[in-house]
């Protein structure tokens, strides 16, 4: 996921500190960034604090030039923005300014990288940041560059990198301000970078900060997408998909359209093959129980074109929908299933909620129903009418944050239905290791045919 700027200004504060104006619109920000400077003989690192009960945003390294100015880079991660008045507060009795930025698209869990710092106790007119690289893999992050400018210097712009934003300057103000520019660069590679800033008058005692923040981890993207048709009667067939993405996940939904208590006894990929058994993910009947969706899946089945076998366990009308997407998880692929079911008065929707933990998921739902006409409400990869109703699945698209996602089908009035989800989890998961794919392990019988891997 791309990273991409949403706010960017300089603030003034005063003598005594206080509290960013005009307020900024921060709607659809992650990241919160904050670079301060102040002056270190008169205090130490100014407390950063919001109007959004954000708290205290987390400090990095404090660069303190020798009896000037300090400079800090400090941020708020996946913070409550909003549209208007949201302002900054710096508590500091010491001449300071704040360079605010904020962007969409970070990494949630953990967006810190690297950062550096670095001064000038003589008079100069430019200021290095100290280097910084990306940690290897991480090519896509922003790079925030602060300067503090003191005293003797009353330039109201100054200049960077041409690969750097416009800086955001504020000029010294004597009895009032030091003076300060940020600037930022969302990279497109994982080199180092050491940018200057350059401004007019000469000034002693500059102090500058850089750090790095981490883009959202690459997403999980859509591959393809097969279905059986309608098998009429039958209880062993075949058919084929086709994988040609890096860290594949085959999701097979089979829907069974009649003769209660049947189920599925096994699916396999690369049939005559490897022959791989695929895991069962979940399942949900109907209300009157002469319908069924099962989810099954595998994690890195072999590219190219193979055929999927299914197996029931009566010879009845089914359809088998698959579905391909790269970029998943191979260890861990999948989490949070859940499923519905419900006979209609009127026209209505079959709804799954699925609460995923893992951000940049995507949800997969698949619905069963004993009508010949329906419809998905989010991305439909597979729809097959049959004699006796239809059996369906689609997915979401990238979740960003991680939210619950209800997942939807429009069925006909009187219409019985079962609808069954999960989600499935990108290659860089920051949450594996603290949830469990199905977050609700208990066994609750009668008519829910599965809830956190227990299978009746």
């Amino acid at each position: 996921m791309t990273i991409a700027n949403v706010t960017h200004n300089v603030f003034s504060l005063g003598r005594a500190g206080g509290t960013s104006s005009p307020d900024q619109d921060t709607t659809g920000a992650d990241i919160v960034i904050v670079g301060s400077t102040w002056y270190t003989p008169f205090s130490s690192l100014p407390t950063v604090s919001d109007n959004k009960s954000n708290g205290n945003s987390t400090a990095l390294t404090t660069q303190n030039s020798s009896g000037g100015g300090g400079t800090c880079i400090s941020y708020w991660k996946n913070p409550a923005v909003g549209s208007g008045h949201h302002w900054i507060t710096s508590q500091s009795e010491s001449f300071s300014a704040i360079g605010v930025l904020s962007f969409s698209g970070s990494n949630l869990s953990a967006p810190f990288d690297q950062e550096n710092t670095n001064y000038t106790t003589g008079s100069t007119t430019t200021q290095t940041t100290g280097s910084v690289t990306p940690t290897s893999g991480q090519n896509n992050e922003v790079i925030v560059a602060f300067l503090s400018l003191t005293f003797d210097s009353t330039d109201s712009s100054s200049s960077i990198n041409s690969s750097f934003s416009t800086p955001d300057t504020i000029a010294y103000q004597a009895g009032n301000t030091l003076g300060c520019a940020i600037s930022y660069k969302i990279k497109t590679d994982g080199t180092a970078e050491n940018p200057q800033f350059s401004w007019t008058t000469s000034t002693s005692n500059v102090g500058a900060s850089i750090a790095s923040f981490k883009a959202a981890a690459a997403g999980i993207t859509f591959d393809a997408a097969s279905n059986s048709g309608d098998q009429a009667a039958s209880a062993n067939y075949t058919f084929n998909r086709t994988v040609t993405q890096a860290n594949p996940y085959l999701s097979v939904n089979v829907e069974l359209l009649t003769v209660t208590g049947a189920t599925v006894t096994s699916v396999t990929d690369d049939d005559g093959g490897g022959n791989n058994a695929l895991t069962f993910i979940g399942a949900r009947s109907t209300v009157t129980g002469a319908g069924r969706v099962e989810c099954w899946g595998l994690a890195g089945p072999v590219s190219g074109t193979k055929a999927i076998r299914v197996i029931l366990s009566a010879s009845i009308e089914s359809v088998s929908t698959a579905q391909i997407h790269g970029g998943v998880n191979q260890t861990s692929p999948i989490e949070a299933f859940n499923s519905n079911q419900a006979t209609n008065v009127g026209a209505a929707n079959a709804t799954v909620t699925v609460t995923p933990v893992s951000d940049n998921c995507w949800v997969i739902a698949a619905c069963v129903a004993n009508d010949t006409a329906i419809t998905a409400g989010q991305t439909s990869r597979n729809n097959v009418s049959g004699t006796l109703g239809s059996g369906a699945d689609e997915d979401s698209g990238l979740i960003h944050p991680a939210t619950a996602t209800t997942m939807t089908y429009s069925v006909g009035a009187s219409k019985t239905w079962a609808i069954a989800g999960y989600a499935i989890r990108p290659v860089a998961d920051a949450n594996l290791g603290n949830i469990l794919p199905f977050p609700w392990m208990f066994w609750t019988g009668g008519m829910q045919d599965m809830i956190g891997g227990f299978r009746s």
